[in-house]
């Protein structure tokens, strides 16, 4: 049985929502051959797994089995999915989008002034916040929204260089049905 291979863009209405790291676990999450791409021109796609970015006209690199990191000019296989982290944007992107957000305030208020109808939602929930996920919904208009709880363990792989350690994440693939 062969996967309906997806491409999805990451982005985020504003900076520290979380888009990066929700593209990474999303990849990881995928189960099958996976691209990445960081749009963003920051290298921190890279930087969460603990690599250095590729060249332009390198080959991509590998940052967990079946994922791997394109450069600039790197052609994506057909037998991959392709997942771009594209950053903070103020227009939603074309295409199948995942908007990222936190449960405040300010980043819903963000989000809302967007131009466009977001698709996917994921929502970085920390605890003990006010907006819960039918507060999220119902401020975007979107049937649905993936929570995704935050997790010390994952800040700390985080900021480790070390996402790619897939136990701590066993979670995720449920968490990312959309993909």
């Amino acid at each position: 049985m062969t996967k309906n291979l997806v491409s999805k863009t990451f982005y985020s209405a504003k900076g520290g929502e979380g888009c990066t790291v929700t593209c990474a676990r999303a990849a990881l999450a995928y189960g099958g051959p996976v691209a990445l791409r960081d749009l963003t021109g920051t290298g921190d796609l890279a930087a969460v797994f603990g690599v250095c970015p590729p060249d332009d006209d390198g080959p991509p690199v590998e940052v967990s089995p079946g994922v791997v990191l394109l450069g600039e000019f790197d052609v994506v296989t057909a037998d991959h999915a392709v997942f771009y982290d594209a950053g903070v944007q103020t227009v939603v992107p074309s295409g199948d989008s995942v908007l990222t957000v936190r449960n405040s305030y300010l980043s819903l208020r963000r989000a809302v002034r967007m131009t466009g109808a977001h698709g996917a939602v994921v929502a970085v929930v920390e605890s003990g916040g006010a907006l819960r996920g039918s507060d999220i919904m119902a401020a975007l208009g979107v049937p649905e929204v993936t929570v995704l709880a935050v997790d010390p363990a994952v800040a700390r792989m985080v900021d480790a260089g070390i996402l790619a350690n897939r136990s701590a994440l066993r979670d995720d693939a449920t968490a990312f049905a959309f993909a």
